[in-house]
């Protein structure tokens, strides 16, 4: 993430495809940004899921001492 947030949290959520509409399948709550300022989550799918085209969603959740940024959503990509 930039400008640098490292100590800050995001919070990462997987989302399916189906029925017409995106829907939330997966999140992973807070997740403390490295010192590099970057995240890394592993998500699992079972085969029920196969088939359904996925996206990620990362919303940054500013810390009351950021002065600097407000809190934002990420678009993901779409696999």
């Amino acid at each position: 993430m930039a400008p640098d947030k490292h100590g800050q949290c995001v919070n990462v959520e997987v989302q399916e495809f189906y029925q017409g509409s995106w829907n939330a399948n997966t999140a992973t709550g807070c997740i403390r940004l490295s010192r590099a300022s970057q995240v890394r989550a592993i998500f699992k799918v079972n085969h029920a899921d196969y088939g359904y085209p996925y996206r990620v969603r990362t919303d940054y959740i500013r810390d009351k001492s950021d002065v600097s940024n407000l809190s934002n959503t990420v678009p993901g990509s779409t696999s």
